[in-house]
């Protein structure tokens, strides 16, 4: 390519980056809405599925399994809920007090607010990510958990008191153990058991 031409690009070049600087705010407004209609939209999916599941999650998970579960789903929405927040400040901004505008203030203005979106954007991919990260460890956490708590549900009674929970095999020939839903595991002699059903749950 001639001279001439490298000379016409570079000066197409510098006028396409002359331009974006009355864009910027538009873009970085642009690019926050998007984010917020989509996080907005993941947030009341995974809540509604949170509030679905959890009846079901809570009889499969006993103890602190079921009090970690519930803190990471809370920790997960809040962090989205954070984001969307962040990504609706970038989208929309702060109502400011209405003021004669001249040129060198509108270039200030709009340069402030820039700055101001972009920041409050990046926040918001940071809530996103940080809420995805743990409602994807909440599900390994209850499958693990669900998985640890697995295996024939009991009722037992010895005629004093009446236990439910997962049966398992005692130390002893002669007893069984039920593990109840705050994480308790009691051992039961067989010779005290008067009778012993089968639970679907406890």
């Amino acid at each position: 390519m001639s001279p001439r031409g490298l000379a016409i690009d570079d000066k197409r070049w510098a006028q396409r980056a002359n331009a974006l600087q009355y864009q910027e705010l538009e873009l970085v407004r642009r690019t926050a809405e998007q984010w917020r209609t989509g996080m907005a939209a993941l947030t009341a999916l995974l809540s509604v599925t949170s509030i679905i599941a959890a009846p079901g999650l809570a009889d499969r998970v006993t103890g602190a399994w079921r009090t970690a579960i519930g803190l990471l789903v809370l920790a997960g929405l809040l962090a989205l809920l954070f984001g969307t927040w962040q990504a609706m400040r970038a989208a929309f901004g702060h109502p400011d007090a209405a003021t004669t505008m001249t040129g060198e203030r509108l270039r200030t203005w709009e340069s402030q607010q820039a700055q101001t979106a972009a920041q409050a954007l990046a926040r918001a991919r940071t809530g996103a990510l940080t809420g995805m990260t743990l409602l994807i460890a909440t599900a390994g956490i209850t499958f693990l958990a669900a998985s640890s708590v697995s295996g024939p549900m009991a009722r037992v009674d010895t005629g004093n008191a009446v236990y439910c929970g997962k049966l398992g095999k005692g130390d002893g020939a002669a007893t069984i153990t039920v593990s109840g839903r705050d994480g308790t595991i009691r051992t039961i002699p067989l010779a005290s058991v008067r009778s012993l059903d089968p639970a679907a749950t406890c």
